[in-house]
């Protein structure tokens, strides 16, 4: 692992940062990946209401009685004790909750591919 990136491209230098905060900056938005155990219908309404939420996208089941989900907030919006307070609340545990960040290699391909960098 490395704790700071330059890309460089037509021998510029388009981007210096560490990998999480070119990830932040770039996706524009904040997402979080949960396990929940409940059920879809359930989980994507309350979701949908916290404050701060843009998008929900359920993701399916790996685990029996499990769903996961996909929980995309506005720039600069951190969701996570809204959405743990509020599914704890309605008695949906939360299993899993992590973050989604770009790879590198999405970050190079979006720096290299726009006419401007970050």
């Amino acid at each position: 692992m490395c704790d700071r990136v330059i890309i460089i491209n037509q021998g510029k230098i388009v981007a210096s940062d560490t990998p999480e905060n070119l990830s932040k900056r770039l996706s524009g938005t904040g997402q979080i990946l949960l396990r929940v155990l409940g059920t879809e219908d359930e989980a994507t309404k309350l979701l949908e209401r916290i404050q701060g939420v843009e998008e929900v996208i359920p993701q399916g089941s790996l685990e029996e009685g499990t769903l996961d989900i996909v929980v995309k907030a506005g720039k600069d919006t951190d969701i996570r004790r809204g959405v743990f307070d509020t599914l704890s609340k309605a008695h949906l545990p939360v299993l899993m909750m992590r973050p989604i960040d770009m790879s590198l290699e999405e970050i190079f391909l979006h720096l290299t591919t726009q006419e401007q960098g970050v």
